[in-house]
């Protein structure tokens, strides 16, 4: 799809966080704000068209995921990844951050300590702690001008040595930035395995933010984690939006595919004490973008 990158929009009073907080944020209006994932492009005309028609319907009730929307899903996984899931792996919600919270709350107890790879992306921290559970960063290691996941360290993680820091519960999970924010790291079809097998052993979790996954260059190509065998696929949440490909991060919804049955119920009973539904537009928005190359 062809776009026009010399259209200028101006933002300003439109209650946008990135342009109308500038000096709120920074003290200062001379600066430009480039600490969010927020475009200064227009969404794809097809988007628009289908939440103007979405939109003169003129009731604005509450509303679920139909079945074209999940298809939406499960075709673009197909097409993009050659990865082919279930309908039933598809859960929605507003966002993946508070998927994130909703992971933790489900898959780990409070005093848990839960797998980073810093430098990386901040929400993961709150995400955390918010609900009792405690960090253990795998730092990245920068070798030659590439970051690279230290795996005897993350090894580690999971079987820590006596008396080299406090007494905590075991790491009953991992969040994989997948491609990397911001280190801007796609990850290999190889490190995703290395990493892999290491959750099977430890009888761990993994759950991948992969929201990054289709702003690449023409020569990197993302691998979905749980896309790498089926034994990954049982223990894994892979996060999922199109929020920074299409600009729609104002809109609020997310795909969460959970393929283990086990996983899924217990992310829905945390998902569902603690977030709304996504509202009618995001989902709307969604199932329009995802066609979209």
């Amino acid at each position: 799809m062809k776009y026009d990158f010399d259209y200028v929009t101006d933002r300003r009073n439109t209650d946008s966080l990135k342009w109308s907080k500038i000096e709120y944020m920074f003290g200062r209006e001379d600066v430009l704000p480039m600490w969010v994932a927020d475009m200064d492009f227009p969404v794809a005309r097809q988007i628009t068209e289908a939440l103007r028609k979405r939109i003169e319907h003129e009731i604005y009730g509450y509303a679920f995921p139909n079945s074209s929307v999940i298809e939406a899903v499960i075709d673009r996984m197909q097409r993009e990844y050659g990865w082919k899931i279930e309908p039933e792996w598809v859960v929605f919600t507003p966002g993946v951050i508070p998927a994130l919270h909703a992971a933790v709350k489900a898959f780990a107890y409070p005093g848990d300590e839960i797998i980073i790879q810093e430098p990386v992306y901040y929400p993961f921290f709150p995400a955390i702690r918010n609900n009792g559970c405690h960090v253990a960063n795998n730092q990245l290691k920068l070798i030659n001008g590439r970051y690279e996941i230290d795996f005897d360290d993350l090894k580690g993680k999971f079987n820590p040595k006596v008396g080299m820091r406090p007494s905590r519960s075991r790491a009953r999970m991992m969040i994989l930035c997948s491609p990397h924010n911001p280190v801007g790291r796609v990850w290999t079809r190889e490190e995703l395995i290395r990493t892999g097998e290491i959750i099977l052993r430890n009888d761990a979790i993994i759950v991948s933010d992969e929201i990054h996954c289709e702003l690449l260059f023409k020569d990197s190509k993302h691998t979905p984690f749980a896309s790498s065998s089926k034994e990954f696929e049982q223990c894994s949440v892979i996060c999922m939006a199109p929020s920074k490909t299409f600009n729609l991060a104002g809109l609020h919804a997310s795909s969460i595919i959970i393929p283990s049955a086990r996983l899924r119920n217990r992310f829905n009973e945390a998902r569902d004490g603690i977030m709304p539904s996504v509202n009618i537009l995001g989902l709307t928005a969604l199932e329009a973008s995802l066609p979209l190359r």
